[in-house]
């Protein structure tokens, strides 16, 4: 899993490459981006070789939070070829996720 520390990465990493980007925003004070991290860290490896996985704490990295929005935590949001296909906002389930994720997979989103 990479860490996400500006727009310039952000832009290199998820806007220009092809294929499925999942972001957890996230920050350290936060009771629920900690409880799902160790969610968020399995699915990571369950769908390894299907698409590729990124954290973005919001204390590193205010501007690309505010520029995309994130405005609760934690935040999934989900890219396809460098679009924005979805967002998971708040405590979600491994089994919500793994649905979420087989969708943005298949072109269900």
């Amino acid at each position: 899993m990479t860490r996400i520390t500006d727009q310039r990465e952000f832009k290199k990493l998820i806007l220009d490459k092809l294929g499925l980007h999942i972001v957890r925003f996230c920050a350290e004070w936060s009771g629920p981006s900690q409880m799902m991290a160790p969610v968020y860290d399995e699915l990571s490896k369950i769908f390894q070789y299907r698409a590729s996985f990124y954290v973005v704490d919001i204390d590193e990295a205010p501007v690309l939070k505010k520029e995309l929005n994130v405005s609760e935590l934690p935040t999934l949001l989900f890219y396809k070829d460098g679009i924005l296909i979805g967002k998971a906002i708040g405590m979600q389930s491994k089994s919500v996720l793994i649905e979420r994720f087989e969708n943005a997979l298949s072109n269900k989103y």
